[in-house]
């Protein structure tokens, strides 16, 4: 004679069922750590381009006609952060090198991401930019 299954000890069938419920949540809860982890390092990365353009804007009010100088300090700021940008990711756009007028100094970059191969989104594209006043130019 056969006995039934008391309350206290689960079947295999619902062994079972737990276990594939279990997997999906971990997948899923994968899924959204992933997805904060990319978040995280995109708005890190943004902060840190913001501090680079306003780094190349301070030179720049100083320094508005060495063009260079601008990328360099850009560059200067973000290689702490293992950040490395080319010449064509800076622009920098001014009136003319006279105190008063505006400077602009803009940093684009894309950040890699985690879930890219998954969804598509391989890069994030971030860009921040900074505009100042010429003080006055130093030659």
């Amino acid at each position: 004679m056969k006995r039934a299954p008391s309350r206290n000890h689960d079947t295999l069938s619902d062994i079972g069922s737990s276990l594939v419920e279990t997997a999906l949540v971990t997948m899923i809860l994968l899924l959204f750590l992933a997805g904060i982890a990319d978040a995280g390092r995109a708005y890190v990365t943004f902060i840190a381009i913001t501090n680079a353009s306003q780094e190349g804007a301070r030179y720049a009010i100083r320094h508005p006609n060495h063009i260079q100088g601008i990328r360099d300090a850009v560059k200067a700021e973000l290689a702490s952060d293992h950040i490395y940008l080319s010449d064509n990711q800076i622009h920098i756009t001014s009136t003319s090198a006279r105190r008063g007028n505006a400077i602009l100094v803009e940093v684009r970059y894309e950040t890699p991401t985690i879930l890219g191969s998954m969804f598509g989104l391989k890069t994030i594209p971030l860009r921040s930019a900074t505009v100042m006043m010429v003080l006055s130019p130093q030659r």
